[in-house]
């Protein structure tokens, strides 16, 4: 129900589903709040999503990673925080060693969830250069063509 909420929009009405279960969310639960607050840009409920996966799984880094994005983005600092991301620097180093032309595709290979930002840009390079962009993350594969994803945008 959560993800079925999330994918709606419909995060407060998935934030009473989840206070209102019998049961203690698990995992699953709050993954799919944060992934539906990261597509709806609700970071201050990305974060709570977030820190109760930090503390479900104390160990994983991949969600430490999206708890520190969701604050920096936040806080307006996220370049001081992240940092460079990977598939930005893969995206640009494809087109300086293909240079005099444009790569017509590219892949790319991640440990770690790509970001909503990267996303936008890897969508945007597909459509102004034209070329194809595969992109493989634990969570999702992704393929950039003409300006769309393959995962509808939801990952």
């Amino acid at each position: 129900m959560v993800d079925l909420y999330g994918r709606a929009g419909r995060l407060e009405e998935a934030i009473r589903f989840i206070e209102a279960m019998p049961v203690k969310p698990d995992s699953s639960v709050w993954s799919r709040l944060l992934t539906a607050s990261r597509v709806h840009d609700c970071l201050d409920l990305g974060i709570h999503a977030g820190e109760r996966l930090l503390g479900l799984e104390p160990g994983n880094a991949l969600i430490r990673h999206l708890v520190l994005q969701a604050y920096a983005l936040r806080d307006e600092e996220k370049e001081e925080v992240v940092g460079v991301h990977s598939e930005k620097l893969a995206l640009a180093f494809a087109f300086v060693c293909s240079q005099p032309v444009v790569p017509r595709s590219i892949r790319i290979v991640k440990n770690l969830r790509m970001c909503s930002d990267c996303h936008r840009m890897a969508k945007h390079i597909s459509l102004k250069y034209g070329c194809e962009i595969y992109l493989s993350h634990p969570k999702c594969f992704h393929h950039f063509k003409d300006g769309h994803c393959s995962c509808g945008d939801y990952w």
